[in-house]
């Protein structure tokens, strides 16, 4: 193989991906290098969606990107932290622009609302949830009776076949009347919402 004058030996390889406009959804990768979306691959696999994988570990989709997308599933894994002011905009232009997302992650609340200012005023705006406490010290989740998402469907979110990256479980609450508890660690504390704007 030779370029402008310079012969390689053995050649020189690059690889790279590309996701086509025509996927059911977009599974951005933001685990700081793990492998958590191999658990989100599957389930989509599984269910018949079809997706690509965006790896965050250059650079994140921005807004226009994301736009294409019907669906975008971002998962941050165990890194923090995550969703830096670049990240949250692009969601934030996603959001605004009507796209659905649905995002994981461990201490995301709590590391938002330990950055404060404009992103926990994001988290609040565009999660529309608030950060009540960290590490709840529960991995199980009862799903809320008569809800479309969980009714009927407990949780385990560590010591299962799952992925096990909950090890500081937050425990949050609606921020507006757009969002909804959707699974449960008590009567008291939550795990999960659900927004509908």
């Amino acid at each position: 193989l030779t370029q402008a004058g310079k012969v390689y030996d053995p050649p020189r390889i690059l690889q790279y991906g590309y996701i086509t406009n025509d996927v059911d959804v977009l599974v951005v990768d933001d685990d700081g290098g793990e492998s958590y979306q191999d658990y989100l691959s599957t389930a989509l696999t599984d269910s018949g969606y079809t997706h690509g994988v965006w790896d965050r570990m250059t650079v994140g989709p921005d807004s226009t990107t994301l736009s294409i997308f019907p669906a975008v599933v971002w998962s941050t894994g165990l890194a923090n932290p995550t969703l830096d002011a670049g990240d949250r905009a692009a969601l934030g232009g996603y959001l605004d622009g009507g796209g659905k997302l649905f995002i994981t992650g461990q201490d995301i609340g709590w590391g938002l609302d330990d950055e404060g200012g404009a992103a926990y005023q994001w988290y609040q705006d565009y999660l529309h949830a608030i950060f009540v406490a960290d590490d709840t010290n529960d991995y199980t989740l009862e799903g809320v009776p008569g809800d479309p998402v969980s009714d009927g469907i407990d949780l385990v979110t560590q010591g299962g076949d799952g992925a096990n990256n909950q090890e500081y479980p937050d425990d949050i609450d609606p921020a507006d009347g757009t969002a909804t508890v959707i699974w449960k660690y008590d009567a008291n504390r939550n795990g999960a919402i659900r927004a509908d704007t």
